[in-house]
């Protein structure tokens, strides 16, 4: 494959989760990041236009992640208060049965580097060494120290539908509300981060997924509950005829459950990870990045304009709790874990989510003239596709690559 680097030893990590399953990480180091909206291919005339087009590329990215389904990625930024920077990675993983991870961690290695080449992101290939910015540091800077973990993901509720007439319900359903799409330059989280007095990184998992059919039998017997009971005609005991009862609440279970189902035709697991060895710092850092995804974005259809989208942050109650969060964290292993509202079949809802809201959360941050705290920014050349490139050249003439 031209141009792109082949997997070598030093720059891998094997770990063997048991005899059937071997995890291999690799993953690269991000330099600097192109100033996107200077991009000579745009065609928006304002800076919204153009974030907008840059918005839809970083879906079309996220896309490009479903191709290994043993695959899972991280997106890392890593601050180092001391220097007034923010590392960036993105580190993938590939868990296989021994005997085919190596080939397949070599062919997900390769087709990274060449996605991140065909989107403009400059790069580095992370090692072993035990030197910032290495492989095995991206993974986990914090060593052994006590860290505090805080996740963000789509908030859980449980609702109660309205009485109907002069019949009382008791009858309650549960619901999430999902990201939607990513907006604005999501430039805040990182001037919070650069501030804070203690290591921090913002860690960003990406899993790719399918949708069990039992799962989309789930979305579509809410929906269907839902939008029933929206709109009823019913005969009260008291009252003589027919009365109209609307219930709101039951109407937008029946929309967010469409809706969030027609967005799930590229599925992943995703979820966002705060760490950090200061609990303060932490909550810090996951507030702002959990505001940065409640600002109202411009290009929502109508109805998603009408829908709740809101992030939920939760912290480990026990040690099993955290375990499993360090799971996540250091070895890209997901499992649910905490407190939850979901009913049976529902446990991965508020990580389920199409490509388009897993763009909102796995991201990079847009400079608007005013550069990214932490983050060096650079704008690039202008370069040309010079079109098909002959197997061979006439004597009289002279190929140009």
């Amino acid at each position: 494959m031209a141009n792109v680097p082949q997997l070598t030893v030093n720059q891998f990590l094997t770990e063997d989760i048991n005899p059937d399953l071997q995890a291999i990480f690799f993953g690269f180091s991000i330099p600097y990041l192109p100033d996107f909206l200077a991009d000579h291919t745009l065609l928006g005339q304002s800076d919204f236009e153009k974030l907008d087009e840059v918005l839809d590329r970083f879906e079309r990215f996220v896309i490009g992640l479903r191709k290994y389904q043993s695959a899972a990625y991280t997106l890392r930024y890593i601050s180092d208060p001391s220097k007034g920077v923010i590392n960036v990675a993105l580190v993938g993983r590939i868990l296989e049965h021994p005997a085919k991870a190596d080939v397949l961690a070599q062919y997900a290695f390769q087709d990274l580097a060449a996605h991140l080449t065909n989107y403009g992101i400059p790069y580095t290939v992370l090692t072993q060494n035990t030197a910032a910015p290495s492989l095995a540091w991206s993974r986990n800077p914090f060593g052994h120290s006590s860290t505090t973990f805080i996740e963000i993901r789509q908030k859980e509720d449980v609702i109660k539908f309205s009485p109907r007439g002069d019949i009382t319900s008791n009858s309650t359903a549960y619901v999430i509300y999902p990201f939607i799409r990513p907006q604005g330059t999501m430039i805040d989280p990182f001037e919070n981060l650069l501030r804070q007095p203690f290591q921090t990184v913002i860690s960003i998992y990406l899993q790719p997924t399918d949708v069990l059919p039992q799962e989309y039998e789930d979305m579509d017997q809410a929906s269907q509950i839902g939008q029933t009971l929206a709109d009823l005609n019913i005969a009260p005991v008291s009252q003589t005829g027919i009365q109209r009862w609307r219930d709101p609440a039951a109407e937008m279970i029946g929309r967010i459950y469409a809706t969030y189902r027609k967005s799930l035709s590229e599925s992943f697991i995703g979820v966002v990870q705060i760490a950090s060895i200061d609990a303060g710092t932490a909550w810090n850092v996951a507030r702002s990045y959990a505001s940065a995804l409640r600002l109202a974005s411009r290009n929502k259809s109508p109805i998603e304009q009408e829908l709740p989208s809101e992030p939920q942050l939760v912290i480990p109650r026990n040690s099993a709790d955290k375990n499993i969060a360090r799971k996540i964290f250091e070895h890209f292993l997901w499992s649910p874990w905490g407190d939850s509202q979901a009913t049976p079949g529902k446990e991965r809802f508020p990580y389920l989510m199409g490509a388009r809201a897993a763009s909102a959360i796995f991201r990079f941050p847009v400079n608007v003239r005013g550069g990214i705290p932490g983050i060096a920014v650079r704008q690039l050349a202008p370069d040309f596709e010079p079109g098909p490139r002959p197997d061979h050249i006439n004597p009289d003439e002279i190929q140009i690559q």
